[in-house]
């Protein structure tokens, strides 16, 4: 995963896509393209399914992630899945290696997989998978003002 960038002032994020053949054309984004916040967002309100249409959300927190292979409910198989295909794609190795956790979505057989800037909390992600497209959290994560800060120490 690239480390997280500023871009005016405000973090970027990695996105992975992934679709079925059975599903329209994706939008114009590329594997693992880094995306401005807004524009990230822009994108994941443009390619929600319409309402009445199946759709879910899942935050995983970094603890989650490395957990998610070992989590045997059932209603985590889809997401195993969903991982697993999207680890396939170029570039997909690195959403199991994301310290930042993930934040998932996924409606059909198509959805997109977001590797945040900074660590998705157990506040945002919640107990359990949203059962619709819902960016709240995310947009929540990436409008946080975070202070970031580099200590060095010379040998006496």
């Amino acid at each position: 995963m690239p480390s997280p960038t500023v871009w005016y002032n405000r973090p970027m994020t990695w996105v992975q896509q992934h679709y079925s053949n059975s599903d329209a054309a994706p939008p114009p984004v590329a594997l693992g393209q880094i995306r401005p916040p807004d524009a990230l967002l822009r994108l994941l309100q443009r390619c929600a399914p319409d309402s009445g249409r199946d759709a879910a959300t899942l935050y995983l927190t970094p603890a989650a992630l490395a957990a998610l292979d070992t989590d045997k409910r059932e209603q985590m198989q889809p997401w195993r899945q969903f991982l697993a295909a999207a680890e396939l794609l170029p570039g997909g190795a690195a959403l199991r290696q994301a310290d930042t956790g993930l934040a998932l979505f996924r409606s059909g057989g198509r959805g997109f997989a977001v590797i945040p800037p900074f660590p998705i909390t157990d506040r945002l992600a919640g107990p359990e998978p949203r059962p619709s497209w819902d960016a709240g959290p995310l947009a929540q994560l990436l409008a946080a003002d975070y202070t970031v800060g580099a200590a060095a120490r010379t040998a006496p």
